[in-house]
């Protein structure tokens, strides 16, 4: 599966993102995503710093298949990188540059009961 997604703020020419991503399901048991974005939302000065790649992957068990239940039973965990662009950050009449990494791991049980 591909992704591509273009995303503007309205009234202004700064922040203007154009993202592309890749998602692949390996025998809808593992799930592995790749993704890039560029635009001009982040500070230049520190392009050496910033990496604008991005990486996931899940797992998907299927509990029903495992113990032969009668109803949809799976649990899936995944798990998100995600570089952030900086912001500003004043400081004492300097300016600092502050940005991070997002992280997020979830666990998801579904289930649907049949009756």
């Amino acid at each position: 599966m591909a992704h591509l997604e273009f995303e503007a703020v309205t009234n202004s020419n700064r922040y203007v993102v154009i993202k592309l991503g890749s998602e692949t399901i390996l025998f809808d048991l593992l799930a592995v995503r790749l993704g890039y974005y560029v635009g001009n939302t982040y500070v230049y000065k520190l392009a050496s710093d910033f990496t604008p790649f991005t990486y996931g992957f899940g797992l998907k068990i299927p509990l029903d298949k495992i113990f032969r239940t009668k109803f949809p039973l799976s649990v899936s965990a995944d798990y998100v990188h995600l570089n952030q662009q900086p912001e500003w950050d004043y400081y004492w009449h300097e300016y600092f540059y502050k940005y991070d990494y997002y992280k997020t791991f979830s666990i998801n049980l579904n289930w649907s009961p049949s009756f």
